[in-house]
């Protein structure tokens, strides 16, 4: 229990996450695509490229999909800096009617539970400790052996003042500019915008796990945190290393709510918020099966479930790199296992279970398929996140989740005793606790999913003008954005066009004059053109 518990990041550098597993990880966040408004052959092409990238990847991947309620405060305080740059007859009247409407959208964001999504991807960077190694257990263990001798020549163990618990900056800055020609191969596979994450951000999805609101106001930003401090060591030859030593206490504010197994399924985390006592229950499912091929489109179930849960719901995915040639002798081995089955059965006078030869014949067609398509495949372990203030709500959640995924073949389970081991395994730069549940999964499946599809609306900057209908999500957009090109503004023209459309007396003059005007206060110009005199009356 007390090495499952232990926090599993070790340090955290920019977007490098060094676990206490001797892997290093580089998070991205993936800036998202819109997906609904495509036509059937240009929704083909995301899933290309996301074929594409994973079946030329050689890195052990997690992708993370996390809801959090939109910062409106942080949009509109962007959009009111914005304002004060600017010189127009409005400006003060402006400037005081977004600071009224700030504070009644965070008091609104508090009380609201609907949540957009963020999607990060994590790639592991260290080769060595990928889960999966080409090669049998003998030359494995031999290697394994060699690299573990080898780490004794490095100046961690041959510098005074330093200790091996350090992490050189020569090896820091070669993992970073590892990650930095990562970005554009992530950014192509993912038909959107990649940027590295920060060093608080990477500890804000860390806390995150320890959340017990919705809103995730007691979550902190903690932009001054340092989680080592910067040291040197000499070597005999008056050689010297700077490195970075990290603080084995840095992470514990992190962990400061109170975990709580109510039950083999369920979690109870606890946490002091303004002299109040704040609860959330929480459960972790995983996927113990799913289909072996699906079709696209039509099996977008990471997406759907953002787009039809009327709740947040966190997923973890871990998918483990494994070579082509890994897979096939797995998918051989699982043959010949099936022949005794059936040699075992002649022998008893029996025939196998039906369940046997699906099995079998299930096994042929993926051998055969890895064998003609020469790509890799991924152990994946796959985690879903769902919680309530109350347990009636969370198994109401947990059922609604099951019954959306089993439309898509995917069958999910809250597995028994394992809730804290599973809340550890969604953390960044964190490992596989459970194993008991692998999907091996052919690129293509995983690509099926649509990881980046985003639901998200607006441009999460500028006027506020309303909330979607079903999930009341605030929508903030900025008329200006795409007229002015501006980079990472992934609008599908460079020109914006509104369409206003709706039977008499259903608002749409009331709808264009609260536009006009609040684009007027925010430092706009407009130009009313009105043939009907419609404007005049209303």
């Amino acid at each position: 229990m007390k090495s499952m518990m232990e926090f599993p990041i070790k340090h955290i550098e920019g977007n490098l996450l060094f676990g206490r597993d001797g892997t290093v990880w580089a998070y991205y966040r993936v800036e998202g695509f819109g997906y609904d408004f495509r036509e059937t052959e240009e929704k083909m092409i995301p899933f290309q490229q996301q074929l594409s990238f994973l079946a030329n990847n050689g890195h052990d991947l997690h992708f993370v999909v996390s809801p959090s309620p939109t910062d409106t405060g942080a949009v509109l305080d962007e959009t009111i800096q914005e304002m004060q740059h600017l010189s127009y007859p409005l400006k003060e009247s402006g400037v005081a009617f977004m600071e009224q409407l700030k504070d009644v959208l965070i008091k609104q964001r508090q009380i609201n539970e609907t949540s957009e999504y963020y999607h990060y991807l994590g790639v592991q960077l260290n080769p060595e400790k990928n889960k999966y190694k080409e090669g049998n257990a003998g030359t494995n263990a031999l290697d394994a052996l060699q690299k573990f001798l080898i780490g004794f020549k490095s100046p961690v163990y041959r510098a005074m003042g330093l200790e091996p618990y350090d992490i050189l900056q020569e090896e820091i800055d070669a993992w970073k500019e590892q990650a930095e020609t990562l970005i554009t191969t992530v950014s192509s596979g993912f038909s959107s915008a990649v940027k590295p994450i920060s060093a608080k951000e990477a500890v804000y999805l860390a806390e995150k796990v320890f959340a017990v609101t919705n809103s995730n106001h007691d979550v902190k930003h903690r932009p001054d945190s340092t989680p080592g401090e910067y040291v040197e060591g000499v070597e005999e030859n008056g050689d010297i290393h700077k490195a970075v030593r990290p603080d084995e206490q840095a992470f514990l504010d992190l962990q400061s709510a109170s975990v709580e197994e109510v039950g083999p399924k369920m979690l109870l985390m606890k946490k002091i918020i303004e002299n109040d006592v704040e609860e959330m229950y929480v459960q972790y499912l995983v996927c113990d099966s799913m289909d072996e091929v699906n079709h696209h489109p039509g099996f977008e179930w990471l997406y759907k479930i953002q787009a039809k849960m009327p709740f947040p719901v966190g997923v973890s995915i871990r998918a483990y790199h494994q070579h082509n040639t890994q897979v096939r002798k797995k998918l051989s081995n699982a043959r010949l296992e099936f022949e005794d089955q059936r040699q075992e059965a002649v022998k008893g006078g029996t025939g196998v279970d039906l369940s046997v030869s699906t099995s079998e014949q299930g096994a042929i067609q993926m051998e055969n398929y890895f064998k003609r398509s020469g790509q890799p495949a991924y152990s994946c372990s796959f985690v879903f996140r769902v919680n309530a203030k109350d347990q009636k709500t969370l198994k109401s959640r947990a059922d609604s989740l099951r019954n959306e995924l089993s439309r898509y073949g995917i069958s999910v389970l809250a597995p028994y005793g394992e809730q804290i081991a599973l809340a550890m395994e969604t953390i960044p730069g964190s490992k596989q606790y459970h194993t008991d549940y692998k999907i091996e999964a052919a690129p293509g499946v995983l690509a099926g999913a649509l990881f980046g599809a985003t639901t998200n609306i607006g441009d999460n900057r500028g006027l506020f003008i309303g909330y979607t209908k079903q999930f009341k999500r605030p929508v903030f957009i900025k008329p200006d954005l795409a007229a002015k090109a501006f980079e990472g503004v992934h609008n599908v023209v460079d020109s914006i066009s509104v369409l206003v459309a709706g039977m008499t007396g259903k608002g749409k003059s009331v709808f264009m004059n609260l536009f006009t005007y609040l684009s007027v206060l925010s430092g706009s110009q407009a130009l009313i053109l009105d043939p009907k005199g419609g404007a005049t009356r209303s």
